[in-house]
């Protein structure tokens, strides 16, 4: 299996598909997903704002890295309007940008972008979520490879 291939499946049997992470010792809620020599393990702290990091291991190195930071903003949206809307935007997560979610992504008044630079060795990007043409939701990120190149 590719890489990408691996990390695109993950994304979508974590956060992405609404099922209950693992709450750890620590408060954090933890994802994990394993197929062949791939591992991969997201786990994130709070709820709003929020911080986490995804890593991948291949054969029990570590290869690959995602560090994450957001808030949302509610008002006349719930947070947990938000949160839906986000994961099925991240279920349309794709090999060529396997970061996030999908470059935009819309459905009824909600409105997705992720807008990022460089590749799966090297990237930083950043997430919105819009509501009505607010902005309701905001998460910074970045990452790549850590044992040479993907």
């Amino acid at each position: 299996m590719q890489f990408d291939e691996f990390l695109v499946k993950a994304n979508r049997s974590a956060y992405a598909s609404g099922s209950e992470g693992k709450v750890l010792d620590d408060g954090s809620m933890e994802f994990v997903y394993e197929e062949g020599e791939f591992r991969f393990r997201d786990r994130y702290f709070g709820f709003n704002p929020f911080a986490g990091e995804t890593v991948v291991w291949k054969d029990g190195e570590v290869i690959w890295i995602l560090n994450y930071y957001g808030w949302s903003k509610s008002g006349e949206v719930t947070d947990e309007q938000i949160f839906e809307f986000l994961r099925k935007a991240m279920m349309l997560v794709k090999g060529d940008r396997p970061f996030r979610g999908p470059s935009e992504f819309k459905e009824g008044h909600f409105r997705y972008t992720d807008r990022s630079e460089g590749d799966i060795n090297l990237f930083q990007g950043i997430e919105k979520i819009y509501y009505k043409g607010w902005e309701v939701h905001h998460v910074r990120y970045h990452g790549g490879a850590v044992k040479g190149k993907i």
